[in-house]
C-alpha cells in the first residue's frame, strides 16, 4: 500500500429492502444503498477493500455482487462475497445488508469521522426499522 493511505481501516454497515424479488429491483436497491454509503462516508471506489453482502432467504432472483457490478462500473475491482441471512421468525423480508471496508485517503477535502465517531451507517426503506436510533 502506498500513500495517500493511512493505517486505520474503516468499516460501515448498511441495509435496504427490495420492492420485489427481481434483478431490476436488486440493481436499483444496491445502487442506491452503495451510492448513499459512499456519499455519506466520502468513499472513493478505488479505496474499497471489500464488501460482504447478505440477503434474506426470500431473495432468489439476483445477488447483490452481480447487481452492483452492473450499475457501478467503478466497482469492477472490489472483492465481494454474498451470503444468506439466518431465517429469523418475524425477520425483515427482501432485505440486503452490506459490510463495506475501505482505506481512507488523507487528501479528502471533507473531513471523515474520527475513529471514535465511526462511520455513517445507512439503512434505507424498510431496513430503517433495523436501526431506529439512526432516524
Amino acid at each position: 500500500m502506498s500513500p495517500p493511505y493511512i493505517a486505520p481501516l474503516r468499516a460501515v454497515r448498511g441495509a435496504i429492502t427490495l420492492d420485489t424479488d427481481s434483478p431490476k429491483a436488486m440493481a436499483e436497491a444496491v445502487g442506491e444503498l452503495v451510492g448513499s454509503l459512499m456519499r455519506q462516508n466520502h468513499i472513493d471506489a478505488a479505496d474499497i477493500v471489500s464488501a460482504f453482502f447478505t440477503v434474506t432467504a426470500d431473495i432468489t432472483q439476483a445477488n447483490p455482487a452481480t447487481a452492483i457490478r452492473l450499475v457501478r462500473p467503478d466497482w469492477q475491482h472490489v472483492p465481494m462475497l454474498c451470503s444468506q441471512e439466518p431465517q429469523i421468525q418475524g425477520g425483515l423480508e427482501l432485505c440486503v445488508r452490506v459490510l463495506l471496508q475501505w482505506y481512507e485517503r488523507m487528501d479528502h477535502q471533507v473531513p471523515s469521522p474520527t475513529p471514535l465517531q465511526g462511520a455513517v451507517p445507512v439503512y434505507l426503506k424498510g431496513a430503517s426499522h433495523l436501526r431506529p436510533d439512526l432516524t
